[in-house]
């Protein structure tokens, strides 16, 4: 299902966060989603066409059907609105219980099960600035491709987190 009523749901959370939030996420929509939505993912208001898993608010979730799998990447800001989020990534059977085959998230190091991109939690919220978010984007940018990667082949790269 392509994601309309979760992308006015998006918008509407966006347009309640601070400044610095509003600008992350959009600038999160601009380039990070586009990746994904050029190599076969689209936009959903439901995870895995279920609907008892609809897509949080504050999270945009994106996935791509072959064969009897389903890849999903999982875009979700942090609590209160804050500028930082986590990517969290799977492959899964298209059918239920939706068993996965791999999962994992984008992190900075790779003895990280899971990492939240944008303002640490030291940085006072006026000290986080416009240009701190791009470098933050253009950092995950150059990390796609190993997410990519691991859903194909299971491959972890440096920025895939450790197993669970």
């Amino acid at each position: 299902m392509k994601a309309k009523n979760h992308s006015q749901k998006f918008k509407r959370w966006q347009a309640k966060v601070c400044q610095q939030t509003h600008f992350l996420s959009s600038l999160t929509e601009q380039q990070i989603i586009p990746f994904f939505e050029n190599i076969g993912f689209q936009r959903v208001d439901i995870c895995l066409n279920d609907s008892e898993r609809p897509v949080a608010m504050d999270s945009i979730e994106l996935e791509r059907i072959t064969n009897d799998q389903v890849d999903s990447v999982d875009v979700s800001f942090a609590k209160y609105g804050e500028p930082k989020f986590q990517i969290g990534f799977s492959r899964r059977e298209i059918s239920k219980p939706y068993k996965f085959i791999r999962s994992g998230c984008l992190v900075k190091k790779p003895s990280q099960y899971y990492f939240f991109w944008g303002k640490p939690w030291w940085c006072p919220l006026g000290f986080w600035s416009e240009s701190n978010s791009k470098k933050t984007i253009d950092e995950i940018m150059s990390l796609l491709p190993q997410i990519l990667e691991f859903l194909e082949s299971g491959a972890r790269g440096k920025n895939i987190s450790k197993e669970v």
